[in-house]
């Protein structure tokens, strides 16, 4: 149900792409910045919006949360949909750079200029991920009046959407760039009025309280079901020499290439962040280390043959807590720590152990106790 739910996504968003998103219909210049082009009123919609349409007229009238509804059909027609979706997105990567690496389009961004957003404007796979995100809203539209199916749908695309590292608070960003870019791109009869707006904000509060339920049901079934038996026989074999090893040397040099790792990343992927205020050096380094290393451990030790990690959440709950860091960008850190973790165990068990069939395996733990810690974070 789930892949035939994105085909249709997709097969939709073939069709704007090839109608709606017809660059050379709809771009004058290519050498103004975005902003310019698309911040001003557009002059070619003038008679249109004096002769306001009847069916928003009417629709308006049908109650307050059939106004984004009229309001998105208006857009259709005056083919403004999707720059709504594209200035939103741009918003979203310009205000929080820690997420743009989720997306192929959100790496390498050189934000030193406005130059960026009208490359970004260019790019197949941005214009692409548009349309089917303007597609899915479209579909949205034409089930809301079936709530069970609008609710069905939004837990089908939240559970697919698990996969490509989207939690719940990216649907608050998502709701936040719609809003913004309606209030930027938008002027005249079109512009977002304070009834029109309340109706959108609800119809997103919908929108993503049904795909949060949707992640939040696969995140829960992938603790329960991601790993087999024999996998976490694996991993609790060589953790016995991890163990002898010793867990806070274990620690000390997986955290010690897992920050220079995301230092590196950060500077390959133009990331202007803050790093951790915490080094090799510094005092509290070794309680770093201790709580790292005592988080895997303990995720190792938190699997039930009839549960599998399903209570990991709550045991991990302190170590959240404690450790609980919001200014970093997630997708690099898993890369960072699964780099420290891949090197750390080479040398303890021998780099004859991490073939790409174990390396996966242990991408596996790393990813149980990543969703854990985000199931904690949004309940923190």
């Amino acid at each position: 149900m789930v892949q035939e739910t994105v085909a249709k996504v997709f097969e939709a968003a073939q069709m704007q792409n090839s109608t709606s998103f017809n660059l050379n219909s709809r771009r004058k210049t290519l050498s103004g910045s975005f902003d310019e082009e698309f911040g001003q009123h557009d002059d070619s919609y003038e008679i249109y919006d004096l002769q306001r349409d009847e069916t928003f007229e009417e629709e308006a009238h049908l109650g307050e949360g059939d106004l984004a509804r009229a309001h998105w059909i208006q857009l259709h027609k005056t083919n403004k949909q999707g720059l709504i979706v594209q200035n939103a997105f741009i918003h979203i990567l310009t205000k929080y750079k820690h997420i743009r690496p989720i997306w192929h389009f959100g790496k390498n961004i050189e934000d030193s200029s406005d130059e960026w957003k009208t490359m970004l404007y260019e790019d197949f796979y941005f214009r692409h991920h548009c349309a089917s995100i303007q597609a899915g809203l479209t579909m949205v539209m034409e089930n809301k009046d079936d709530s069970a199916g609008m609710r069905k749908l939004l837990n089908e695309i939240g559970a697919h959407h698990f996969f490509y590292d989207a939690c719940e608070p990216h649907l608050d960003v998502f709701e936040e760039g719609i809003i913004e870019s309606m209030k930027t791109v938008l002027h005249g009869v079109h512009s977002l009025d304070e009834q029109t707006e309340a109706s959108w904000r609800m119809l997103l509060l919908e929108i993503k309280t049904y795909m949060s339920e949707g992640i939040s049901i696969q995140r829960n079934t992938y603790l329960k079901q991601c790993m087999t038996g024999q996998e976490i026989d694996y991993i609790r074999k060589r953790w016995i020499s991890v163990t002898e090893f010793g867990l806070l040397e274990t620690g000390r040099q997986l955290c010690e290439i897992a920050l220079r790792t995301y230092a590196e990343l950060l500077n390959k992927y133009n990331i202007n962040m803050p790093m951790p205020e915490i080094s090799k050096s510094h005092e509290n380094f070794d309680d770093f280390a201790n709580l790292t290393i005592s988080a895997i451990d303990l995720t190792i030790k938190s699997y039930r043959d009839d549960c599998g990690f399903s209570q990991l959440t709550s045991q991990l709950k302190d170590f959240v807590t404690t450790c609980l860091v919001l200014d970093v960008c997630p997708p690099l850190v898993r890369k960072s720590v699964m780099q420290g973790l891949i090197n750390t165990l080479s040398k303890i068990l021998g780099e004859e152990e991490m073939s790409d069939v174990n390396i996966q395996i242990w991408s596996k733990l790393y990813r149980v106790l990543e969703q854990a810690v985000i199931a904690n974070i949004i309940d923190y």
